[in-house]
């Protein structure tokens, strides 16, 4: 079975670029339970949402970790 530009991101997703977008297909890239395309401004939007939930989730670990270490004195 090739794949033909598809890629397995895990879980269950695959994606291909077409040029213009990002395909991503659901449980299989032949026959898949669902479908999204993703134009470059979407994408982009995506790629800075995780970048500010990984900054926030930063965040708060350093809270986090203050909050610990002032407990413990």
């Amino acid at each position: 079975m090739s794949n033909k530009g598809w890629e397995h991101l895990g879980d269950g997703v695959y994606a291909k670029y077409d040029g213009f977008g990002m395909l991503l297909h659901a449980n299989s890239h032949i026959d898949p339970t669902d479908r999204i395309y993703l134009e470059h401004s979407v994408f982009k939007s995506l790629v800075e949402f995780q970048e500010k939930e990984r900054s926030m989730a930063k965040a708060l670990s350093v809270i986090h970790t203050s909050e610990c270490k002032e407990r413990n004195r």
